[in-house]
C-alpha cells in the first residue's frame, strides 16, 4: 500500500496546493494502481481546495476496486467541524451528512457533478448570501466563474469521477473560495488533440488562458471561459490556481499570471478561485 503523510497545513493559496497536489503526485502515478493511505493527521488546516482533490482522488480510485484510507485530524474543534460541514466525514468515514443550513456552517458540501452548471453554481450563491447582502453584480460575476470551469468539464474533461466542487465563505475575510477538479483529459492535452497543435503543456495552457482558443466542439464555445475567470478574479482581488497535466497557471492576490511546469504531472484539471466580494478599484 501506498502511503502519503501530509504533516503541514494545506492552506488555500495557489504554492500550498501546488505542494499537496505534488505530494500525492506518488498516488496519481502508481501503474498499476495500488491500494493507498493520505495521513493528514497532523494537519491543523484542510480547505475546500484541498478537500475537492482528495474526494476526487477518492472517487476515482474506488471505482478502480482500490482500498483507499484518508485519515483525517482529530483536531482542533474549527478543523473537525469543517472535515463535518465540507462532508469529508461523511464520504470517507460514513460519518452524519453535512447540514449546509447549520448556522455555524460557512461551507459547501463536496458534490460530485457530471452535467447542469447552473445547478451546481446556485448552492455556492446561497451560501454568500446567507452570511451578506450581494450584489446583482457580484453574484453575476461569481455564478459565471463557477459555470466557465463546470462547462469545460463536462464539454471537454471525459473525466471518469465527473467533477467535484467544493467551496467555503470565509466571513473575516469576505471571501469566498471555490475548487473544482476532475480526472479526465486536461485541457491542454484536449486543446491540442482538438486543434493539432504542438509544445508544452504549459505553452497551450497559457494562450488558452488569454482566450479566443477552442475547440469549438459545443456550439457555443467561443474560447473565452478561462479568460473571463482571470478577468474576474483579478478584479476582485482574488487568486487562482489551474493545474493540468504538466502545467501550472498561478496568480495570488489579483496580480499577473504565472505559468510554469508542475512539480509532478496532474492526471486531470484541478481549478482553484478566490474572490473578495468587493472589487477592485
Amino acid at each position: 500500500m501506498r502511503q502519503v503523510v501530509i504533516d503541514w497545513n494545506v492552506n488555500d493559496t495557489p504554492d500550498d496546493i501546488r505542494r499537496f497536489s505534488a505530494a500525492l503526485g506518488d498516488i496519481y502515478a502508481s501503474e498499476p494502481p495500488q491500494a493507498w493511505r493520505l495521513d493528514l493527521a497532523a494537519c491543523r488546516y484542510i480547505g475546500p481546495d484541498a478537500s475537492a482533490m482528495i474526494y476526487a482522488l477518492w472517487i476515482r480510485d474506488r471505482q478502480r476496486g482500490l482500498r483507499c484510507e484518508v485519515i483525517l485530524p482529530d483536531g482542533p474543534e474549527p478543523l473537525r467541524a469543517f472535515c463535518e460541514f465540507v462532508g469529508l466525514k461523511h464520504y470517507l468515514h460514513r460519518g452524519p451528512r453535512p447540514d449546509p443550513d447549520h448556522p455555524r456552517c460557512e461551507t459547501v458540501p463536496l458534490s460530485n457533478f457530471y452535467q447542469s452548471p447552473y445547478i451546481v453554481s446556485g448552492p455556492v450563491v446561497r451560501l454568500v448570501e446567507r452570511h451578506l447582502p450581494m450584489t446583482c453584480e457580484f453574484q453575476d460575476y461569481l455564478q459565471t466563474c463557477i459555470t466557465e470551469v463546470v462547462q469545460n468539464i463536462i464539454d471537454h474533461a471525459e473525466s471518469p469521477v465527473g467533477g467535484v466542487l467544493a467551496a467555503r465563505f470565509i466571513s473575516s475575510r469576505s471571501e469566498v473560495r471555490v475548487a473544482v477538479v476532475d480526472h479526465g483529459l486536461g485541457i491542454p492535452k484536449r486543446t491540442r488533440l482538438a486543434l493539432g497543435l504542438g509544445g508544452s503543456d504549459r505553452d497551450i495552457l497559457q494562450s488558452v488562458m488569454q482566450g479566443g482558443m477552442s475547440s469549438r466542439s459545443q456550439a457555443h464555445n467561443q474560447g473565452l471561459g478561462l479568460k473571463n475567470l482571470v478577468d474576474i478574479v483579478q478584479n476582485h482581488q482574488g487568486s487562482l490556481l489551474l493545474l493540468s497535466g504538466d502545467a501550472v497557471a498561478s496568480s495570488s492576490e489579483g496580480r499577473e499570471i504565472r505559468y510554469f511546469e508542475a512539480e509532478r504531472r496532474f492526471p486531470g484539471t484541478v481549478v482553484c478561485f478566490s474572490l473578495k466580494t468587493e472589487p477592485h478599484e
